[in-house]
């Protein structure tokens, strides 16, 4: 059954993220546990030491998140708001310093340093693609959110347990396919809890899901 179906039909899959989850390795959960956590203080970190406020710096990240490995996703960051930092103008920013994302999420992330506007208006989503940045940004600022869960190419790939590479057509999900695994996300959440007796959040079971699934494709 496809994600259209799924949509179609209100139905949810949830065995294969609680397979995922439950095969998961001590260290996965560990690590998975943090993962948004510990993203908040590499940010607030970035913060302090480059003098700009946490909420922005949390916009560029995860307005440069696309496509971009986590370590590169860090650098590019800092790139970016070392030039703001130096008087760079906008153009000049935008054509010397290069990232590893798309140009107009790069515009994005350049958008938030120039306060071009409201940081979620600036990186929320198009009409149909683009929901994964503003999900990033609120589990990275507000880690603790109980509903909150970001879903990427992994994570659709997990859920319908079937790897769906990034760059594939199948791994562009309209608003009402994003909602519809991040509510399923919430769901096997609240079953992995009765199993494990934990108080596991979404963002939580999607971060060690994540990092298990990455491990076992060797990603």
């Amino acid at each position: 059954m496809t994600i259209q179906q799924h949509v179609k039909d209100n139905t949810y899959i949830l065995d294969h993220i609680v397979a995922e989850f439950l095969n998961s390795s001590d260290k996965n959960k560990i690590e998975g546990q943090q993962w948004y956590k510990t993203a908040h203080m590499v940010a607030a970190q970035m913060s302090e030491t480059f003098k700009i406020r946490l909420e922005k710096v949390v916009g560029v990240i995860a307005a440069l998140s696309p496509n971009n490995h986590w370590d590169k996703n860090i650098i590019d960051a800092e790139s970016l708001i070392a030039a703001f930092n130096s008087g760079m103008s906008y153009s000049q920013i935008f054509d010397d310093i290069k990232v590893s994302t798309f140009n107009p999420n790069k515009r994005k992330a350049i958008d938030v340093l120039f306060d071009q506007g409201k940081i979620e208006e600036l990186i929320k989503p198009k009409k149909e693609s683009g929901h994964k940045v503003l999900s990033f940004f609120n589990c990275i600022y507000d880690y603790n959110n109980p509903l909150e869960v970001c879903i990427d190419g992994h994570a659709l790939s997990i859920y319908l347990g079937n790897r769906i590479t990034v760059n594939s057509s199948r791994s562009h999900m309209t608003p009402k396919q994003y909602a519809h695994i991040q509510e399923a996300y919430r769901l096997a959440t609240d079953k992995i809890n009765e199993i494990e007796k934990r108080m596991y959040i979404p963002m939580e079971v999607q971060a060690i899901t994540w990092l298990s699934y990455r491990e076992r494709h060797n990603l």
